[in-house]
């Protein structure tokens, strides 16, 4: 009897996004290749499907979320992970702690047990409901950030990216504070300070007046407190905020004050922003200039994930 032929490995990265399409739009068991499909290749393959979206149908944009999704299972990362669990003394409380942890020596007990719940179900939800979707889609990102490969971590944003960009309109410089809720704008901004090196805390929504966001550094010669107030609005910000942010640099012994804003700000707070030294305003503009610069031209496809990632950052140094 013939011996069956193994297919070929093709890398997924020298291909163009159409070559790439053509073999992710193909049943699995269909394909004459192996190849990654799991994801988008590189940055590229992702900036021009983002950019070409509305040339594709919708059956086009499910197939390939079918492909990003995880539809439960295992993943090969998994054995290490058991490896790695079995051999620690808190084992016990791991497995009272974390569903995954439960899962994961469950399912190496026969269990039959799926280490990774699937998340293909939010398909469904579309086209009506996306907004639902995205959020389904963030809640199991947070939940797993610190354990998942880093390529599922990738294609839960790039699925997030591909459903924002096909069934909502696409963030823009103009619409910003349109799309993004208050709660969220207030983490992307922390996310700056976090790739810049600070420590930081988003302080709770039921709080009154004051600050949005604490960022500290400890430098050479002080303890860097930055108070950071978010306003998510259209309207230019009036003279009585910035004022307001400012008495509160003494109660927090900050060293200064950042006023973030989706719009701009009247010329008289800015002309009282100049008079003092411990008062940043970044509009609008500068706003934008400043996450291009941190996270990339693409970072308006990316907001959900940025958001989750910096969620689950300050969460984990709360914990440390």
């Amino acid at each position: 009897m013939p011996r069956k032929r193994e297919k070929k490995f093709i890398d997924a990265t020298t291909l163009s996004l159409d070559e790439w399409l053509t073999y992710a739009e193909m049943p699995e068991v269909s394909r004459p290749v192996l190849i990654e499909c799991y994801r988008f290749p590189t940055d590229q393959h992702f900036r021009d499907y983002i950019d070409t979206i509305k040339t594709r149908t919708e059956h086009q944009i499910k197939i390939l979320l079918r492909n990003f999704l995880p539809m439960g299972g295992s993943f090969g990362i998994d054995s290490d992970r058991l490896r790695e669990y079995l051999g620690r003394e808190d084992l016990s409380e791991l497995y009272e702690k974390y569903e995954w942890v439960r899962r994961l020596i469950e399912g190496a007990a026969g269990k039959k047990r799926h280490v990774w719940e699937g998340l293909s179900w939010v398909i469904d939800l579309l086209p009506r409901f996306p907004t639902e979707a995205i959020s389904a889609i963030e809640a199991y990102n947070l939940s797993h950030y610190f354990i998942l490969p880093d390529g599922r971590i990738h294609s839960l944003s790039d699925s997030v990216a591909i459903i924002r960009a096909k069934y909502l309109e696409a963030i823009t410089e103009q619409n910003l504070a349109d799309t993004i809720a208050a709660r969220d704008f207030e983490f992307l901004a922390a996310s700056l300070y976090l790739a810049e090196g600070y420590q930081v805390q988003v302080t709770q929504q039921t709080r009154d007046g004051g600050h949005d966001v604490l960022a500290t550094k400890d430098l050479p010669n002080l303890t860097e407190r930055i108070l950071v107030e978010c306003k998510r609005t259209r309207s230019p910000v009036p003279i009585q905020v910035a004022r307001a942010l400012m008495g509160t640099l003494g109660t927090y012994r900050a060293t200064r004050g950042v006023l973030i804003t989706t719009s701009r700000f009247t010329v008289p707070t800015t002309t009282f922003a100049k008079g003092t030294a411990r008062l940043e305003l970044v509009d609008h503009d500068a706003l934008c200039r400043r996450f291009n610069a941190i996270h990339g031209p693409e970072w308006p496809s990316r907001i959900s994930q940025i958001v989750v990632s910096t969620r689950a950052k300050i969460a984990k140094g709360r914990e440390g």
